[in-house]
């Protein structure tokens, strides 16, 4: 056995299996299927392994097409070999599922901390999955408990949020260890800042409520949503548009303000979670702002001027795009320290 760092011993021949949702197209799960295809890259034995959870779970053909080229194949939770040499890599977001696995390393990833918080209880599983599933999770007691957190060898986290989260519950400094994230490469490239639309672009899934009070209160400008679209039609919206705001909670380092921000949009959030650090989100203190009805107006009023002054107001974000561009390279690096 090989110590690849104070808490995980590896050799050549052990298997890494991270564990994610089936059929499912989301941030997190994309870096999952990330995480698999660079440790495949630095010759590590990985796979992404799916568990069926809820109605849109589906044994035919559980990866989603965009993720089909960070792996060549999947495991299911039925194959893990537990056995002492072996790694089980667990997303916050289904912690109960490695109790089941005696032998086998166990290593936490927080990528989303309010997902985690969540998952605690039983009421969000009856109302996400329904009933059926939160009577199998109930019978598998597989559900998050507190005690949880302590029997993992390794916690990974994807943000400094996430690390204060961390720490704050107990979990000892030396078992903590950043792994962060890249965006999808289809987001980089140079961006004309000319032809652009006075548009302000949104995510409807996340902060709906203040966000319609933004939208009814600047009846004179565009939003538009960004829902149920492919990775290159979000791209093609963001690289015509100039602003895109984020009013919903930011349970880590979240993509989409990321991704609008390297397609050359401005970039105005709450301060929410991980956006209430500068290491998270290192946009202007002017475009973060609270959420408070008293504030609406400065909200807007910043909107209006990202539009009318946009080749200035744009500038403000060459500090956070570049930020962005080494997220890979930092990455693969997390990756060699950690796994090697």
């Amino acid at each position: 056995m090989i110590k690849v760092n104070s808490n995980i011993l590896l050799n050549n021949n052990s298997i890494i299996y991270v564990l994610c949702p089936a059929n499912l197209k989301t941030g997190g799960t994309e870096l999952l299927h990330q995480l698999v295809n660079g440790l495949n890259q630095i010759h590590r034995i990985a796979y992404i392994t799916y568990y069926f959870e809820g109605k849109r779970s589906s044994f035919k053909d559980p990866t989603p097409t965009d993720f089909t080229k960070y792996i060549q194949e999947y495991r299911l939770v039925k194959d893990i070999e537990d056995e002492q040499d072996n790694l089980l890599v667990i997303p916050e977001i289904c912690v109960g599922k490695h109790r089941k696995y005696k032998l086998i390393q166990k290593a936490l990833w927080w990528l989303s901390v309010d997902n985690y918080i969540r998952s605690k209880g039983m009421l969000n599983r009856l109302i996400r999955y329904g009933v059926a599933s939160w009577f199998k999770h109930v019978l598998l007691n597989d559900y998050a408990k507190e005690r949880d957190i302590t029997s993992f060898d390794l916690h990974l986290v994807q943000s400094h949020y996430a690390y204060s989260y961390v720490i704050s519950i107990g979990i000892e400094k030396e078992k903590t260890v950043f792994l962060s994230d890249y965006i999808n490469d289809i987001f980089f490239g140079n961006h004309p800042i000319t032809d652009r639309k006075d548009v302000v672009l949104f995510n409807p899934k996340k902060g709906r409520t203040f966000t319609n009070k933004i939208i009814q209160m600047a009846p004179d400008v565009l939003f538009r949503p960004i829902d149920n679209m492919e990775s290159r039609d979000v791209f093609e919206l963001m690289w015509s548009s100039k602003v895109y705001i984020d009013f919903g909670n930011h349970p880590g380092k979240d993509r989409i303000p990321r991704e609008s921000a390297m397609c050359g949009c401005c970039v105005i959030t709450n301060t929410r979670g991980a956006a209430n650090n500068h290491m998270d989100v290192p946009i202007p203190d002017e475009c973060k702002f609270k959420e408070d009805e008293d504030e609406l107006q400065r909200i807007v009023n910043k909107i209006r001027k990202c539009i009318s002054d946009y080749p200035s107001e744009v500038s403000q974000f060459d500090e956070y795009r570049s930020i962005i561009k080494k997220e890979k390279a930092s990455f693969y690096k997390s990756l060699e320290e950690i796994f090697v």
